[in-house]
């Protein structure tokens, strides 16, 4: 009777540890499934960081290029407007040489026009002396033909031809007084060479009139050619005046659109320096909740290692990292060892796990919403991720687990037998059984 007592004693034992080694055991996998999900979660925080960094110096190498454009912008500018200053100093001196080439051109013809008329005056005159000298010379001859008829029809001694020839006589001697006292010459050589000297001026007046019509054609060219020149330099102008505005227009819109580019790109990196402060924030509230040891990072790095920044932001992550696996290593020891809600809330370890747990709930309804980088290497860092931060498998997270309870037995437990082990027996109702 008594042995049928304590085999049912025992049968109901053994069931009882059965269902608590399933309750265990789907706690353990229920558990296991949130560790892993952290560390995906943190691997994508990892990752996000990452490239939050890199786009931060895509954007410094954006922002320093576009700052060497704007320079070699304003230095274009700057040498634009030297170039036009100058050509408008050229166009102004240009302008004031043909003002100066039309003032004296217009001196220039009346000099000429003046000159012409008196030239034109003194040829009239000297044609009206030759043709009264020619009619006086025709008349000389009539006379002669006259007389000499005269003398044919009344004789040489007649008194008629002796009449006639003092008459004739003093004919010539009042034209020869009108001549002397027209050339005041009393000498008929002297009055023959003024004559011929009058001839020769007269002659001389006549081809220096030639090469003034002459020069005054070859400076109507010369005006007519300038001021077309001058008509071609003023369409250049106009023509460089309207490539220059164009030029200018252009360069204004692309430092308009350099200046929107690089103010996007620095509301851009504002953003994603807040977004890594709130990262930052986030790490520094999880390590102090958990209760993280920073002793290691501050004798690394000195008085740096007090405050997260950019350059130990990994090396914090990594102790938060170690920290969770303790804790959850704490928290599977207690379910293993089948404490009650009592036994946990007084150790202190338990219950820190438990709140760790809870933290991490909470954390995880938290978003961040980071910016989306569309740059390299987006799908190459699952192949490539590292042991430390990848998600652990189940045996893994036992053999872990495992040693770290080892630790904790034989630290508080020291008069315990240390030759217990616990290993994990792959079944299709994953149980775990404990040989002592």
């Amino acid at each position: 009777m008594i042995q049928t007592k304590k085999e049912t004693e025992t049968n109901e034992l053994k069931l009882q540890i059965e269902k608590k080694l399933v309750t265990m055991e789907n706690n353990l996998h229920e558990k296991n499934m949130k560790f892993c999900d952290t560390l995906a979660y943190n691997n994508k925080i990892r990752h996000e960081i990452e490239c939050a960094r890199n786009e931060r110096n895509i954007y410094y190498a954006i922002h320093q290029k576009l700052k060497d454009k704007l320079i070699h912008l304003n230095k274009l500018k700057i040498k634009l407007i030297q170039q036009a200053s100058l050509t408008y100093d050229q166009r102004a001196d240009a302008k004031n040489k043909s003002n100066a080439l039309k003032e004296k051109n217009d001196k220039d013809n009346i000099g000429f026009e003046t000159e012409m008329k008196d030239l034109q005056r003194i040829i009239d005159h000297n044609d009206q002396l030759k043709k009264f000298m020619t009619i006086k010379s025709d008349e000389r001859l009539d006379w002669k033909q006259k007389a000499e008829n005269r003398r044919r029809k009344y004789g040489a001694t007649g008194e008629i031809a002796q009449q006639q020839r003092s008459i004739k006589i003093q004919e010539y001697e009042s034209a020869m007084n009108r001549l002397q006292l027209i050339t005041r010459k009393s000498d008929v050589e002297q009055m023959t060479r003024y004559y011929k000297r009058n001839e020769d001026d007269n002659f001389t007046m006549f081809k220096y009139v030639t090469e003034l019509n002459n020069q005054i054609e070859c400076l109507n060219d010369n005006i007519i050619n300038i001021e077309k020149t001058i008509n071609e330099y003023d369409e250049e102008q106009k023509v460089f005046e309207r490539q220059r505005v164009n030029k200018m227009t252009e360069l204004q819109a692309q430092i308009k659109s350099d200046k929107e580019a690089a103010n996007t790109a620095e509301n851009r990196t504002i953003h994603i320096h807040k977004l890594l402060d709130q990262i930052k924030t986030e790490i520094k509230q999880l390590t102090i909740k958990l209760g993280c040891d920073l002793s290691g990072i501050t004798e690394m790095l000195g008085g740096d290692g007090d405050q997260i920044t950019e350059r130990n932001l990994m090396l914090y992550l990594n102790v938060l990292e170690q920290r969770v696996d303790e804790l959850l290593s704490v928290k599977c020891y207690s379910q293993t060892k089948g404490h009650s809600d009592e036994m946990i809330q007084e150790n202190p370890k338990i219950t820190l796990a438990t709140n760790f747990m809870e933290t991490v709930r909470t954390n995880r309804d938290t978003s961040l919403v980071l910016p989306s980088l569309q740059d390299e290497d987006d799908t190459n860092d699952d192949e490539n991720t590292p042991t430390s931060i990848r998600p652990l498998s189940q045996a893994e997270i036992i053999g872990r687990v495992t040693r770290q309870l080892q630790k904790l037995e034989a630290k508080h437990h020291p008069s315990m037998n240390t030759n217990k082990t616990y290993s994990r027996v792959s079944s299709p109702n994953r149980r775990l059984k404990i040989r002592m």
